[in-house]
């Protein structure tokens, strides 16, 4: 359609595109076309309101059920055993080993709850589920936020620690995901393992990787959870 020296086209392959030759004014999508012609005289106030009004009813719209969430019963956490999302997540969006994933849910470091949602459960020194960070992921956004009542750590270690106490070096990470990473790496060949960036630390014998799940906004409570392992050597 043309409007003196103004084109506008709605080719397949150009989305919504117009500009006003004589004065160099453009844009790329419809709202900036409205705008544009109402700022001009070309079409009224009312006309541009109501061309937006009706877009915008009918934009999809999701409507959701927020419920409070109460104490979570951490030794009977409800649970879906074929993990299908969670595995779909690490493995093909976040890129984690399958056999990584495996042995990590084998040794119960992550789940998948009834509403498919991921979580990275946390648990005290001796292996008891303590607490969970949760990842949405029936959003476009993820979200994630830590489970109420949780406690405990998220946490990996060394073959050769079979007790805290037998630990020498910790090693400390912002979320589960980063510590997950990270372990996998160290997996990896020697060839691998040289593309790796200098400036992650190397793993050495009896080590505790600990995520700070929770607190890494507080350092003050990020010092305090160190501290705590410290103790309970």
């Amino acid at each position: 359609m043309d409007y003196d020296s103004l084109k506008i086209s709605l080719a397949p392959n150009r989305v919504d595109t117009w500009k006003r030759w004589s004065t160099g004014d453009k844009g790329s999508n419809a709202n900036s076309l409205i705008i544009y012609l109402m700022k001009q005289g070309i079409i009224s106030h009312s006309e541009a309101i109501s061309v937006l009004g009706d877009k915008v009813a009918h934009e999809h719209t999701v409507e959701v059920e927020v419920k409070e969430f109460t104490d979570v019963d951490f030794q009977n956490l409800i649970r879906d055993p074929n993990n299908y999302q969670l595995k779909e997540y690490l493995e093909f969006q976040r890129l984690i080993n399958p056999m990584m994933i495996d042995a990590l849910l084998e040794q119960e470091k992550i789940d998948e709850d009834v509403h498919n949602n991921v979580r990275f459960l946390f648990t005290s020194p001796s292996g008891v589920i303590t607490g969970a960070e949760m990842i949405g992921l029936h959003f476009k956004e993820r979200t994630k936020y830590s489970l109420p009542n949780s406690t405990g750590y998220f946490f990996l270690k060394t073959k050769d620690v079979e007790d805290w106490s037998d630990v020498e070096t910790v090693v400390l990470f912002e979320a589960p995901l980063d510590l997950i990473s990270y372990v996998e790496m160290m997996g990896y060949s020697p060839q691998l393992r040289d593309r790796i960036p200098q400036t992650l630390p190397e793993v050495k014998t009896k080590t505790l990787f600990l995520s700070l799940a929770g607190s890494v906004t507080k350092i003050e409570t990020a010092l305090k959870k160190l501290n705590q392992i410290l103790d309970y050597r």
